[in-house]
């Protein structure tokens, strides 16, 4: 006999926001990424392009669109109008004029992100898409260890694991963490940097795809970091101009017309003793950056501590602004998206030596994915040492020869080379001392012209 899944006032439940949901849970289910953003922009009003933002956020939180799409808390608008650059969120409440407008959105959103709507019938195709998504369900059930925190469309997306890896300036890893799913959230980032391994600390942390709110900025800047995302569309972003106590700011010339925005510093004097504490808590360990999120937040809404820290990363946040789009001096945006190269060179490079089980992590627990991982991390910086001492060995044995090799050539080599690796098999590591020197280099036959910048090396030679 078919039974009720659900009583009448969890359904009532499930269809509707009870609550506001809480900061790291905005962060998790409303932060727009590059993609967001480009169906967002199929919208060209204001009010269009926020009820847009607002139904994917929905769908994603609650798993279901809603009768009624502005049926939602104000915090939440607020959050996705900032995140869009909309100075005036009251705007969405003519996205509801026309229900015909709101209804086509949603179909939009079914599209461009693949959902589908469950039903009653009996095709044959619905039927193998109700089993596979079965499947998923009670796959999830059975290894997801944090419980139903997510619906099942948002849940499809956050399958698996996040391996965070930190790099130095030669290449080598310093410091990782594993996080389950496949979180956005830059604090994350923070606590890996907190527990680093090895090395001096960072100066600067590039990332791409992650959440870059006002507050994390302000989080990263008390610890001493520049936090430097990049971020999918510049021109949603707004820049800030602080006020000191007791005196005016001039002209700020061209930049006036975007300098709108002014920092409440109050805010930031006010709080300042408890903002040192909580560096302090989190250098010392005593509390996670993520957890932050939790403590900042209440119902939604920042608290007096959050809205300090906010206040003092959007000081931060327009300074990385301004460096980005400076028109005289593009090294600081040429310097960012050359890391993000070498972050994503290394993840290629590990990806070929992690060539087991068609590349995934096959341990169930936490321990055991972090010890797979960590090995992981221990032979890629191995290769990274080795390519970099015959790199090395190359260059100085070219220059012998006679052969020009500039400066600026030797510059861009990178040591994630790895066309000469065969990664096929399994891995040994002896514990007696290696054999002293390098194996014996091809030999690069002259220039014909002494023009010549470049040479080749043998592939054995490597």
């Amino acid at each position: 006999m078919p039974a009720e899944f659900l009583c009448a006032e969890q359904r009532a439940t499930y269809a509707s926001f009870i609550e506001v949901p809480s900061l790291s849970d905005m962060e998790k289910f409303f932060f727009l990424d590059s993609f967001d953003r480009n169906v967002i922009a199929q919208s060209r009003a204001d009010s269009h392009r926020l009820g847009v933002a607002v139904q994917i956020g929905t769908v994603r939180y609650k798993g279901l669109f809603l009768e009624d799409p502005l049926a939602v808390p104000w915090p939440v608008v607020d959050y996705l109008a900032e995140q869009l650059g909309i100075g005036d969120a009251s705007q969405v409440k003519k996205y509801a004029e026309r229900p015909k407008t709101t209804y086509e959105h949603a179909w939009m959103i079914r599209d461009a992100y693949g959902y589908h709507t469950f039903d009653d019938t009996d095709s044959w195709s619905e039927r193998q898409l109700a089993r596979q998504f079965r499947t998923f369900l009670h796959g999830r059930a059975w290894t997801h260890a944090e419980g139903p925190v997510a619906s099942p469309p948002a849940a499809a997306r956050a399958v698996g694991i996040t391996w965070l890896n930190a790099v130095n300036d030669l290449v080598a890893g310093i410091g990782q963490m594993v996080v389950p799913g496949t979180p956005r959230d830059s604090l994350y980032i923070l606590d890996c940097l907190i527990n680093l391994d090895a090395g001096p600390k960072p100066e600067v942390v590039t990332t791409d795809q992650a959440s870059d709110s006002d507050m994390v900025f302000g989080i990263f800047s008390m610890l001493g970091y520049r936090f430097a995302p990049r971020f999918a569309d510049l021109g949603d972003q707004r820049f800030w101009r602080a006020e000191l106590p007791d005196s005016s700011t001039g002209d700020y010339g061209v930049l006036e017309a975007i300098a709108r925005n002014k920092l409440n510093t109050k805010k930031v004097i006010t709080q300042w003793p408890d903002m040192l504490r909580v560096a302090g808590s989190l250098v010392t360990n005593q509390v996670r950056a993520y957890d932050l999120l939790r403590m900042f937040a209440r119902q939604g809404s920042p608290t007096p501590l959050g809205q300090a820290f906010a206040e003092y990363g959007r000081i931060d946040k327009t300074m990385h602004l301004l460096s980005m789009l400076d028109p005289m001096d593009s090294s600081y945006r040429r310097s960012l998206g050359k890391q993000l190269s070498v972050q994503e060179s290394r993840h290629r490079l590990a990806r070929k030596i992690c060539h087991s089980n068609a590349g995934r992590i096959r341990q169930a627990y936490r321990e055991g994915q972090e010890d797979q991982l960590a090995a992981l991390g221990l032979v890629v910086n191995a290769v990274v040492l080795w390519n970099s001492r015959y790199l090395s060995a190359i260059v100085d044995q070219l220059r012998a020869q006679g052969v020009p090799v500039k400066d600026e050539d030797v510059a861009r080599l990178s040591p994630l080379g790895h066309a000469h690796l065969n990664c096929l098999g399994r891995y040994a590591i002896a514990s007696s001392a290696p054999d002293k020197g390098l194996r014996p280099l091809g030999t690069a036959a002259l220039p014909r012209a002494s023009t010549a910048s470049a040479a080749v090396v043998d592939e054995d030679g490597v």
